[in-house]
């Protein structure tokens, strides 16, 4: 099962995602802009049915860019009772020589998927859980604490598409942790970032384009 479970995910990946919202042709976005456009990881009727079976938490985006920079990097923070708390390089490319006739500079997909219930031998629930980053064929896994078992989860997918300047970072996606058993309860905001801020725990992974590997 595992062996099948891993196939899947090896093929989503190499795939990537899977978008209906129109985006801009080449000539109509500003040099030195991106844009970032929700999408899905599980689009055909099929991956939905096996979505729920993969046990995994997952997001994913398109991007277009045109511009000078070298690298398209991500980063994620750890929020904790609206306030963050730390900031991690996570996982970057090389876009140098990307760029195809009559195309953008740069023109890909970031996904995320996260396990956050890994079960140890004896059953009991682990205090870490696996996060794996893909931009296009490359890919990245790490090792995170996850939030209190006792919270409930939810994710927050980007809403809308958006333009930005290059000189920007941009939230993209978040696992959000909540102690509902205690009271506790948000309202879901319209960027990522306001959101967060009203969370007792979250994971938020932020995209970025820059000159070096990583900031």
């Amino acid at each position: 099962m595992k062996k099948i479970i891993l196939i899947v995910l090896i093929s989503i990946f190499l795939v990537g995602c899977n978008s209906s919202n129109e985006v801009k042709k080449d000539n109509e976005l500003l040099n030195g802009n991106f844009i970032i456009t929700p999408s899905t990881m599980f689009k055909s009727d099929e991956m939905k049915v096996l979505e729920p079976h993969l046990n995994l938490r997952t997001g994913c985006v398109e991007i277009q860019y045109n511009g000078e920079k070298k690298w398209l990097s991500t980063k994620y923070e750890i929020w904790e009772n609206g306030e963050l708390q730390n900031s991690h390089e996570n996982f970057a490319v090389s876009i140098i020589n990307n760029k195809k006739d009559n195309d953008f500079d740069y023109n890909g997909s970031i996904s995320i998927s996260i396990n956050d219930y890994l079960i140890s031998d004896d059953f009991h629930i682990l205090s870490d859980m696996t996060m794996i980053t893909a931009i296009d064929g490359s890919s990245s896994k790490k090792i995170i604490q996850r939030y209190d078992e006792k919270y409930s989860s939810s994710i927050f997918n980007l809403k809308e598409q958006i333009e930005v300047n290059d000189t920007e970072e941009v939230a993209v996606w978040a696992l959000i942790g909540i102690d509902d058993k205690n009271g506790s309860r948000y309202s879901p905001k319209s960027t990522i970032e306001e959101t967060v801020k009203e969370t007792d725990w979250a994971l938020v992974l932020k995209v970025y384009f820059s000159d070096d590997k990583l900031n």
